[in-house]
């Protein structure tokens, strides 16, 4: 009989400084030393991380600490969860394996805004912030010091000359575009707070 997976963690989509800064290489090797099946789940950015922003959406602005035009894969969580489910449920796999978790296709920050405008019937542009503009973000909103700088050591491979170990293949691409996400999920909340 084959050994069951016992854990499934999400952790970003490469092996970069700043993946190794935000504990997240860390995590991996301590699952792997425990000596049970392990799947790596190297995730894009979460769509759901726009809803941190809507009070800004609103104002017409979406702000990250990323290049207006570096392109990098944005996932529906949901389609994280399925894969994980399958894989976990999934007999014919034992000990320690990356899976890389994309999101149909990569997006620049430019163009998630110009969905976001389209699928809530809003004007959006894109703005690039510092580091430090995030992290202040992040305190303000009641983060602790290590939960900011973990969540500023993943942000910071959002960058121009950054190149992913996890290539983007057919069994790395999800199905959920950011557009239906957007409508769906997304612009209900801005309409609501419109009116």
């Amino acid at each position: 009989m084959t050994p069951q997976p016992s854990c499934v963690r999400p952790a970003t989509p490469t092996r970069c400084s700043g993946w190794n800064r935000s504990g997240l290489a860390r995590t991996e090797q301590q699952l792997d030393a425990t000596g049970a099946s392990v799947l790596h789940l190297r995730c894009g950015y979460f769509f759901t991380n726009l809803l941190g922003q809507l009070d800004s959406i609103r104002e017409g602005v979406l702000r990250a600490p990323m290049h207006l035009d570096y392109p990098q894969p944005w996932v529906d969580p949901r389609d994280i969860g399925e894969i994980a489910a399958a894989r976990l449920l999934s007999e014919g796999w034992s000990g320690s394996h990356v899976q890389a978790v994309h999101g149909p296709e990569d997006l620049t920050l430019a163009k998630v805004a110009a969905i976001i405008a389209e699928a809530t019937d809003r004007t959006v542009r894109a703005e690039t912030i510092s580091q430090e503009a995030l992290r202040s973000s992040l305190r303000s909103a009641g983060l602790g010091e290590r939960q900011v700088e973990g969540m500023a050591g993943m942000s910071s491979v959002m960058r121009e000359d950054f190149v992913a170990d996890d290539k983007r293949t057919v069994i790395t691409t999800t199905p959920t575009t950011l557009a239906a996400w957007a409508y769906v999920y997304l612009r209900p909340l801005l309409v609501c707070s419109a009116r």
